[in-house]
């Protein structure tokens, strides 16, 4: 069977204008989607068979997604999640794979990370915490 791999160039990373629209971020250079996790909780009691722990599932959590892309400063990414960050409401983002299957959610910045440094590129490091369930289709 031949592998159906890829690579990641042309992965979007999108934000929703809050009117329905996705526009897509510029100069993304790498995109780290959420890492999905579950709680556990311990229901071992008295009777457990054989003495062994049981547990039951608990809350699930979407994580967070990061990006990392060129800093341009006072460019129209860049001012845009700056305004997120400052916002208090979710904003919706979603990531668009080469494939063109998408994985949406809302989530509020909770880091933005420029740097300058002497002898390379800028670049911009922004991280996003989903809040609710992030949709994959």
């Amino acid at each position: 069977m031949t592998t159906q791999a890829s690579i990641g160039h042309n992965t979007l990373f999108k934000r929703n204008d809050g009117a329905g629209a996705y526009t897509t971020l510029a100069e993304v250079t790498g995109v780290t989607p959420p890492n999905l996790s579950r709680d556990t909780v311990d229901a071992t009691h008295m009777e457990s068979p054989e003495r062994y722990r049981e547990f039951i599932s608990g809350l699930r959590d979407g994580d967070e997604v990061s990006i990392e892309m060129n800093f341009v400063p006072g460019g129209a990414a860049m001012t845009a999640l700056l305004a997120d960050f400052h916002n208090d409401a979710a904003v919706g983002y979603k990531i668009v794979f080469p494939n063109a299957v998408e994985w949406t959610f809302s989530a509020f910045i909770t880091s933005f990370n420029p740097e300058a440094p002497l002898d390379d590129k800028m670049t911009l490091a922004p991280t996003f915490k989903i809040t609710g369930k992030p949709v994959l289709a």
